[in-house]
């Protein structure tokens, strides 16, 4: 069976669609649905070293079984010179030509990589772990590592990094905008990020998407495991507004949001995810998906503030989706391919095409990516 595309993301002009399928990386050309190129991640050796009770024991390294790594992120840069690709199992950042797919420089991280971001000139990258430590290094200097980066982090949370953003202020002076799993988001002077300039509070769950105002840079949006989409002031990390999504999406809400716990006890609250928000550039529209569902809410920013110009019924649950120009592309479970659609003024048309998955295929549920983990972020109070 063909995996699905767990990741999807289009190029600006909406000509060229960059998707992830478990390990393997396609180019594909959206016009003619020809695949253009494709990558695939190495598989990963663990091993392990014991060492005998004896001093003059030698060392012995068992080899555990090769695990497969699988692409856990896939974007281009803020500049459009690389596509970025973050791994698990060999915990890297990958580089890639987004014309050719071929590698440009693979960079091995002490930890695995969660969140990546870079500058608008493509010259800073900042990856964070799931340590929550974060990285910042130029491009210039990521291309003369070999092996493992020694460097040491140059901010650090105490959970689980999950999104990061790269913004200016209007001195066009760089900052570091982080998210955890523990509901803050810090703002950090950037190279100089143990300089915190500003935090912003206000979630009670953790956040994973965050998105900088792509016609106002001042104005930030974060979302997660709450109910609402939150807009920031972020340098002066003044809360906005609160939109609720719960009253617009409850119809589309499922089994899938009852939280079971250890007990086998269900909850009677059915819990919202937000696994993507992104915005159209240049316009005031914003799309949200909410994980395991089949609705796609188009948000309108007026005087930054939010409000739902509509809500498009997919025909299955959004496992990923991508937008640029008027062209948004889903991959849905149960499909054979990836649809793509026309969104004018907000309101979204029907699918026009499909095109095929690729050729990564797999034999069990076993080899399946987790396709809506998101949700997994979310902190339990058992013991």
């Amino acid at each position: 069976m063909k995996h699905p595309y767990h990741i999807v993301s289009l190029s600006p002009d909406g000509k060229t669609l960059y998707a992830a399928a478990a390990r393997q990386v396609d180019r594909i050309c959206l016009e003619t649905g020809e695949l253009k190129s494709t990558v695939v991640e190495e598989t990963a050796t663990r091993t392990t070293t014991k060492t005998g009770d004896k001093p003059a024991a030698a060392k012995r390294t068992k080899y555990l079984p090769t695990s497969v790594s699988h692409v856990r992120s896939l974007q281009l840069s803020k500049g459009g010179k690389y596509l970025l690709a973050t791994t698990d199992e060999t915990k890297s950042l990958v580089l890639l030509d987004p014309t050719t797919l071929e590698v440009i420089k693979k960079v091995q991280y002490p930890k695995r990589p969660s969140a990546v971001a870079t500058d608008k000139e493509d010259l800073n990258v900042v990856l964070g772990d799931k340590f929550g430590d974060v990285y910042g290094e130029s491009v210039e200097d990521l291309l003369k590592v070999e092996g493992e980066l020694k460097d040491e982090p140059v901010l650090g949370h105490v959970s689980m990094l999950t999104a990061l953003e790269l913004g200016y202020d209007s001195k066009d002076r760089p900052y570091v905008i982080s998210a955890d799993r523990d509901e803050h988001i810090r703002i950090s002077r950037f190279p100089a990020a143990h300089v915190i300039e500003q935090f912003c509070f206000g979630h009670q769950q953790f956040v994973s998407s965050l998105l900088i105002n792509d016609i106002d840079p001042s104005i930030l949006f974060s979302a997660g495991g709450d109910d609402e989409i939150f807009v920031w002031d972020w340098l002066n990390g003044k809360q906005l507004q609160k939109l609720s999504l719960r009253e617009h999406i409850e119809s589309y809400l499922n089994d899938a949001h009852i939280y079971v716990d250890k007990k086998g006890v269900a909850t009677t609250h059915k819990e919202i995810t937000v696994s993507s928000l992104q915005q159209i550039k240049g316009t005031p529209y914003l799309l949200v998906n909410v994980e395991s569902t089949n609705a796609i809410v188009v948000l309108k920013i007026v005087d930054n503030k939010l409000e739902v110009a509509s809500i498009f019924a997919t025909d299955a649950h959004v496992i990923s989706f991508s937008v640029a120009g008027n062209t948004l592309v889903t991959s849905e479970t149960g499909s054979e391919g990836v649809k793509a659609y026309t969104i004018t003024d907000g309101v979204i048309s029907k699918a026009e095409k499909e095109i095929p998955f690729g050729s990564c295929e797999y034999e069990d549920d076993s080899e399946l990516v987790s396709l809506f983990s998101t949700k997994s972020l979310r902190k339990r109070g058992e013991f």
